[in-house]
């Protein structure tokens, strides 16, 4: 690294002179003299890397403009000498494996901060932002040659010390870095993955001043006793050492608006930052907007006053069935496919936030001018309140100055009896894209009739603009909304035939080789394994239910891999059972505390079969409740707070969840089995007038007339009581018999990363001990002789020693000793430890036993973490046992 620093000294200064000289002398100079120095300068410039593909060890220095924050691993404490010792036999020099990648110096900091970033113009190519518009490419057919090595597109950045510090203060998904760095900042990525081909083989790593001591712990058992060692004997141990690798480093971050903080101006804030100031700039504040929970915005209508002195615009509106024909028409232009439309909500998923910090709205329209046919449209905007607001299925669109275009994508092909051919399909999907120029009109109408039939006649009665004591509507324009009486016609025919045909037909609409997405809870399986490592989900699309309670996790307890919070649903059908709470706290219990379902539940159902004929409301209800994983924050605000001044989802809504799937809660190894809603996810409230909701009573209420058996959790219809309410925490139901209060389990990436001192139940494998035990080995390596006390005024031998657990999310070494560790040797301590040595017949048992648990089972153990030396620990409760949750079957 010195000698990479002299050669950019001198390469600086030799650009210095080359500059004067070039500047200094006449235009009679020889032609010698100038290609010298154009040469040098131009020397200079092939050793300054400005992309990441051309990158080398060869560079000597850096200058990355504006790349872009892909993904983010926050402050994290890096794995020190001891901690290595925890989980690696000492004999071995060095640790083998690291779950997380620390980057190059993590044995020289304690703490780390990294990032992966992308270069602005490869963006596009990993195609990272959510953009439903934006074509797959066909692969070329015939293909004969392999394609060539593709240069790698993203790198890792390592910021440690004060750097970590600061990074993890300013800098989130979505923001740019302009970054200058000098070779000694370069180094070898070496923990990358290697099934990241586009992933550098270099990284850059940041650093403040640190003083590197490497000498060996006191606490290192590996140390050798200093008592024995010859007086006067100069020590071998290296001294410490200054070390800073931030000398000539810069580093600007452009810092858009974020969750949390709304996202919803278009304002961004440029902060520089090097050696000098780093670790003193504190994070910086935004506008407080949140894009969920704004007030109804409704811009004025343009009255007969204004109408008579100022020209009012008029507009010519396009139906869907052309705005189809015209996407896919290849001869006209972008301006020939602008158009004006009308169109009827059929989905829609809650707006999120693109990797460039813009909002993206999707929304599946549909009119009278299709047949069974549906157009997307996608609407951006950096301000989230200028986003259109549906409220539920039906709601009437009004879209002016928006753009026609298609996009092709290939599924996988079926045959008649639902199996894959293994070949690929393609479907063209129309869809309307948003500019700056368009703006939207939402409308929605209040019915105060009671069914689908007095409502058509009520509406059909209706003349002139619309009454705003029955229709609300909603505008992204600021200053006024042109809606005259021609305007006021369609909305309502429009909206007057999507109830109609919603209540008639099918809401959900495919395009041709489109498979059936739809399942039921039926088909979800109720082991927590998953069926394979290739289709770990039973089901995956969407689902129409019944929200049966909302249960969010506080903000001060969420952890970083964990679920905003949770829904649990029903649809009438799978077994008569309530799966297991997902959190063990008091709001959880007090959501089900009028039973589950409960009921907001039956009288959501009793309002569906009062428009049915010969449909009597059930006295109870049959079928699982399935929670509902909720993983994306704009999905949460949308589900507690509302959008736009609308309603929030609470029990008894029924509701559309689309591309959802099924998974074990943190890992397959988990007791809680549910549903997942990820960022692609969507959810639509529907009325209980559409078509699908009154297809699931009926069909439930064929369960009962059938004498099927029902939920015992369930309300009953006609009491406030609750059957066998686990809510209750065992209360007594019709037979007196309680369930007892689910327990939480926790990953073991979750007992990491959680500060200390904490408390956590893990289901995990026993994959090995430290010391390590093998045949041969002393017994009495897993003793130590326990300090004397008033009780115990003699030293006795006692377990103490380490398992190492292991589940899918992580690894870690605990500190086992007591009733705890006899729980698992199953000998007693004073027949291993102590002056006596174990018999042939303890150390086989002993042997046999600690192979045996190795050996896949799983168990549930009780850990707590705690600090000591400003370093955090886990050991195993005391008092506590170690009890097996599941056997591995082939052994």
């Amino acid at each position: 690294n010195d000698k990479k620093q002299e050669k950019i000294d001198k390469l600086i200064v030799e650009a210095a002179k080359a500059s004067e000289d070039d500047g200094g002398k006449k235009k009679g100079k020889s032609k010698k003299g100038r290609g010298k120095s154009k040469a040098e300068a131009k020397s200079v410039e092939a050793s300054i890397a400005t992309s990441i593909p051309a990158i080398t060890e060869k560079t000597d220095a850096v200058r990355l403009t504006d790349v872009i924050v892909k993904k983010v691993w926050t402050r994290r404490k890096t794995p020190t000498r001891y901690k290595q010792l925890q989980i690696a036999n000492p004999t071995v020099e060095e640790v083998s494996e690291i779950p997380v990648n620390d980057g190059p110096l993590a044995f020289v900091y304690e703490d780390v901060f990294s990032v992966l970033v992308i270069g602005e113009e490869d963006e596009g190519k990993e195609q990272e932002e959510a953009e439903e518009e934006k074509p797959k490419k066909k692969a070329r057919k015939g293909k004969a040659k392999e394609e060539t090595k593709q240069p790698p597109t993203t790198m890792m950045l390592f910021f440690y010390g004060k750097w970590a510090v600061q990074m993890d203060r300013l800098v989130a998904k979505g923001d740019q870095l302009t970054i200058t760095v000098p070779s000694p900042n370069l180094q070898e990525n070496g923990d990358k993955d290697p099934s990241k081909k586009l992933e550098h083989d270099l990284c850059i790593a940041i650093g403040s001043e640190t003083t590197v001591d490497f000498s060996v712990s006191k606490e290192d058992p590996d140390k050798e006793n200093t008592k024995k060692a010859k007086k006067g004997k100069k020590s071998d141990e290296p001294e410490p050492k200054a070390f800073v690798l931030d000398l000539d480093t810069q580093v600007k971050v452009v810092s858009f608006p974020r969750e949390g903080v709304s996202g919803a101006t278009a304002r961004t804030v440029e902060i520089g930052i090097d050696s000098a100031n780093v670790g003193t700039i504190e994070k910086q504040q935004f506008d407080e907007i949140n894009p969920f929970n704004q007030k109804k915005r409704a811009a004025p209508i343009v009255d007969k006053e204004f109408a008579k002195k100022a020209k009012v615009a008029t507009y010519d509106y396009t139906d869907l069935a052309t705005v189809v024909k015209l996407a896919s028409d290849k001869k006209k232009s972008k301006d020939e496919k602008r158009v004006n439309v009308y169109g009827v909500v059929v989905a829609f998923a809650p707006p999120r936030q693109t990797i460039r910090g813009d909002w993206l709205s999707p929304v599946t329209l549909t009119d009278d001018s299709l047949e069974n046919g549906k157009v997307i449209m996608n609407v951006f905007n950096a301000d989230p309140t200028k986003l259109p607001s549906y409220m539920q299925i039906g709601d009437v669109v009004r879209c002016h100055r928006v753009h026609a275009q298609v996009y092709e994508y290939e599924v996988d092909d079926f045959d008649k009896k639902d199996k894959p051919t293994g070949k690929k399909v393609k479907v063209v999907q129309p869809q309307l894209v948003s500019n700056k120029a368009s703006s939207f009109v939402v409308f929605s109408r209040t019915s105060s009739e009671v069914n689908v039939k007095d409502t058509l006649k009520a509406v059909k009665k209706e003349k002139g603009g619309l009454d705003t004591s029955l229709w609300n509507y909603v505008a992204t324009s600021k200053i006024t909304v042109t809606l005259t009486n021609k305007d006021a016609k369609r909305t309502r025919a429009l909206w007057a035939w999507g109830l109609q045909s919603f209540s008639e037909g099918s809401t959900i609409i495919r395009n041709p080789n489109e498979k059936d997405a739809t399942f039921t809870l039926s088909s979800m399986i109720e082991e927590i394994d998953v069926p394979s490592a290739v289709y770990p989900a039973s089901v995956k699309g969407d689902l129409t239910c019944l929200v049966t309670a909302v249960i969010g996790v506080a903000k001060d307890q969420r952890t970083a891999g964990q679920p905003f919070g949770f829904l649990r649903v029903w649809d009438g059908t799978g077994a008569p059972k309530s799966d297991p709470l997902p959190l063990d706290s008091s709001s959880a219990h007090h959501a089900l505390s009028t039973g589950d379902p409960g009921v907001d539940c039956m009288n959501a159902i009793k309002a569906v079969v009062d428009n049915l004929s010969k449909c009597p409301t059930p006295p109870s209800l049959c079928g699982r409740v399935v929670n509902v994983a909720v993983w994306e924050a704009a999905h949460w605000e949308y589900i507690s707070n509302g959008w736009m001044a609308g309603p929030s989802v609470s029990a008894g809504d029924w509701i559309r969840i689309r591309n959802v799937w099924d998974g074990s809660m943190g890992g397959d190894n988990l007791p809680i089995r549910m549903l997942h809603m990820g960022d692609r996810a969507g959810m639509t409230p529907l009325n209980d007038s559409v078509f699908e909701v009154k297809q699931l009573v009926i069909a439930h209420n064929k369960r009962v007339s059938g004498k099927d058996k029902f939920n015992p959790n369930s309300c009953v219809y006609g009491e406030n009581s609750v059957r066998a309410s686990t809510a209750a925490g065992g209360k007594k139901g019709k037979k007196g018999k309680g369930k007892k209060a689910s327990k939480t389990y926790h990953c073991l990436a979750e007992v990491l990363g959680e500060p200390a001192p904490s408390e956590f139940t893990v289901k995990a494998r026993i994959v090995g001990t430290y010391p390590s035990v093998e045949k041969g080995a002393d017994l009495d390596r897993l003793c130590v002789m326990s300090v004397p006390s008033k009780k115990k005024k003699k030293s006795e031998p006692m377990y103490q020693f380490a398992i190492q657990l292991e589940d899918n999310t992580a690894e870690l070494s605990a500190i086992i000793s007591g009733d705890a560790a006899e729980s698992i040797v199953g000998v007693k301590a004073d027949k291993v430890g102590g002056k006596k040595k174990p018999t042939a017949a303890v150390k086989k048992q002993v042997l046999d036993t600690l192979e045996g648990i190795m050996d896949d089972t799983e168990f549930e153990v009780e850990l707590q973490s705690f600090m000591q030396g400003g370093e955090k620990f886990i050991g195993v409760k005391k008092d506590s046992k170690i009890e097996v949750v599941k056997r591995d079957k082939k052994k």
